[in-house]
């Protein structure tokens, strides 16, 4: 009597893994989406002792406007030979911020008037220059009138502008990406 051996078909199912700890640096407005990521901290939850997966990541935030907590959309790859045996899931996403660059407002030429018994100051708008912008983008300054520091006769007198509002930015300019100086004193 031979006996015969019965053979049956068993799977081996992938296992769960789940990769995470990709943080994003914030930065300066600088007109692109692009972002510097961090992967010192990667956790791979639920990989087998002995296994190596290799990791890949890219990241870009969702637009290039300034703001806090905004979506950095990661691009993620998992390779070598034991990343097949696994059911990888990928962080997707984090976040990060965008801050304001600053732009600077210089002036040049001299304020003067007769006394007429109020603090107003007439701005000659070709006097100013604002510096710092990125490049393809621009900003001209509408502000055209300022306030002495008192109404009476003298030389030396200081002269502010207030130049939160007074900005024409050129198309495509958004002055929310930028932080000018808010008032100057001439």
């Amino acid at each position: 009597y031979s006996p015969t051996l019965a053979s049956e078909v068993f799977s081996i199912n992938k296992k769960g893994l789940t990769i995470s700890g990709v943080t994003a640096n914030d930065k300066v407005y600088d007109g692109n989406t692009s972002v510097v990521l961090n992967t010192g901290s990667i956790t791979y939850s639920g990989l087998k002792t002995g296994d190596n997966i290799g990791y890949g990541v890219t990241g870009t935030f969702d637009n290039k406007n300034v703001g806090s907590g905004k979506t950095v959309s990661l691009t993620e790859t998992a390779t070598g030979p034991q990343a097949g045996n696994y059911t990888i899931s990928f962080q997707g996403s984090t976040t990060a911020s965008i801050t304001a660059k600053t732009v600077t407002v210089t002036h040049s030429g001299t304020i003067s008037k007769i006394y007429d018994g109020n603090t107003n100051a007439s701005i000659d708008l070709s006097d100013y220059s604002i510096t710092g912008f990125i490049s393809g983008e621009s900003a001209t300054i509408t502000q055209t009138l300022g306030t002495y520091d008192t109404k009476s006769v003298g030389t030396g007198k200081t002269v502010s502008i207030d130049l939160s509002e007074a900005y024409n930015p050129a198309s495509g300019t958004l002055m929310s990406n930028y932080a000018p100086t808010q008032s100057l004193s001439l």
